[in-house]
């Protein structure tokens, strides 16, 4: 288990213009056997005193990459604070799948929720759209990537 992990030096390691505040947990295992390599990992957010949680547009367009979802449509620079992240995420058989782990509505699951008076967003994962192969997220990741610089 890795604890406390400041994700604004992973998010800014894809890009300078992706702003991604907060601390998480991570907890996981591998295996890599008989030419084949898996991983499952559960990664939460921690609160601490004196430490913000927020992303911008360039965070929420590389989470839309990851979760599955289309291209986010939105101009500007703003910050989205978050309460809580909660996810697990497993690479089997050359697949990639992500789980929101904060919830589920209308066969959705809550990967990150908003707090109630900051202005933030809930981001929400698609069970039957979950799961795609390890190239095409390498892939969306990249594009996103190419929109965040062209547009932020």
């Amino acid at each position: 288990m890795i604890n406390n992990i400041n994700i604004k030096k992973l998010a800014f390691s894809f890009s300078e213009k992706i702003l991604f505040e907060g601390l998480m947990d991570i907890k996981g295992e591998f295996n890599l056997g008989n030419g084949n390599f898996e991983i499952e990992t559960v990664f939460n957010s921690v609160r601490k005193k004196g430490t913000k949680q927020f992303m911008n547009f360039g965070a929420i367009e590389i989470l839309s990459a990851l979760s599955g979802g289309n291209p986010i449509k939105m101009a500007g620079s703003s910050n989205f604070y978050y309460k809580e992240i909660k996810g697990k995420v497993t690479i089997k058989n050359n697949r990639f799948t992500i789980e929101g782990l904060l919830g589920e509505k209308n066969g959705n699951q809550y990967l990150i929720t908003r707090p109630f008076l900051l202005p933030g967003i809930n981001i929400l994962i698609n069970k039957k759209n979950n799961t795609i192969q390890l190239d095409e997220l390498i892939n969306r990741v990249n594009l996103a990537i190419e929109r965040i610089k062209e547009k932020y």
